[in-house]
């Protein structure tokens, strides 16, 4: 029998191997799979049709397979607190994953191998974080977004719905990416900014919706993005402009920091 503490709740549907640790108040409701050697903290609740592979570490608090805006409003409709979704509705976390304390994984998201989360971090329905990827504290990412192998995302960096992050790219400190070009007045599509491989931003800029940041460039840190911005160059200031292009002794480690 897996590690189990008394106090815990394990849905008898679950799939729970013996080398699993389950610590106390933790909530697992639901016909998930966990993989060998998972360990999941206390009062962390995982919902609905979760997989979650093996040797990954749930934090103290968390909350996995929250079910996504539309599948919450049909589970409130049913006046009971069955909140697990559809079958279909499946959260996948790969293997050696960790995921630190207060953090809310939606369901039909897909988190690849390695992927290190700090703490209180939010990740929206329908989301693909690829492997070897960091994602800092107090970051928000909402739902509908790509992001590559490889990612370091700092701490309080936002991403809305519909943004498209490429392989090593380094989102700085407390950036802000938008998708709403008219801010609610008119209506419109959202897109999200694209960011592309190896690209960097520094803390604090703001990409402005459906702007391009090319392959390997730098955004300087604080500058407002309006427009595209080319493969390997340097772009500064409100607005931001063109100041050069990037150094051959520049270089872009694709080890994530946390």
């Amino acid at each position: 029998m897996p590690d189990i503490h008394p106090s815990a709740f394990v849905d008898p549907s679950a799939k729970i191997p013996e080398s699993c640790l389950i610590g106390p108040n933790v909530r697992l409701v639901g016909a998930m799979k966990l993989g060998n050697f998972v360990k999941v903290s206390a009062n962390t609740i995982v919902w609905g049709s979760a997989e979650i592979g093996e040797m990954t570490y749930l934090g103290p608090n968390c909350l996995v397979g929250h079910p996504g805006k539309d599948e919450f409003n049909k589970s409130l409709d049913r006046n009971n607190l069955d909140l697990t979704g559809p079958k279909n509705a499946i959260t996948r976390i790969g293997r050696e994953v960790i995921v630190r304390s207060n953090c809310t994984i939606y369901s039909r998201s897909t988190i690849g191998d390695s992927v290190v989360f700090g703490h209180n971090v939010l990740l929206r329905e329908e989301t693909t974080i690829g492997d070897r990827s960091t994602i800092g504290s107090s970051v928000v990412i909402d739902g509908r977004c790509l992001i590559g192998e490889g990612v370091s995302i700092q701490t309080g960096a936002y991403i809305p719905s519909s943004s498209e992050i490429g392989d090593s790219v380094f989102l700085g400190p407390h950036c802000i990416l938008l998708n709403d070009k008219y801010v609610s007045r008119k209506k419109t599509r959202l897109v999200g900014p694209t960011i592309g491989k190896g690209a960097s931003i520094g803390g604090g800029a703001i990409i402005l919706p459906g702007v391009v940041i090319g392959k390997d460039a730098v955004v300087g840190a604080g500058a407002v993005v309006t427009k595209d911005v080319k493969d390997q160059t340097v772009v500064i200031g409100v607005p931001a402009r063109f100041l050069k292009t990037i150094p051959e002794d520049w270089s872009r480690s694709s080890e994530p920091i946390l």
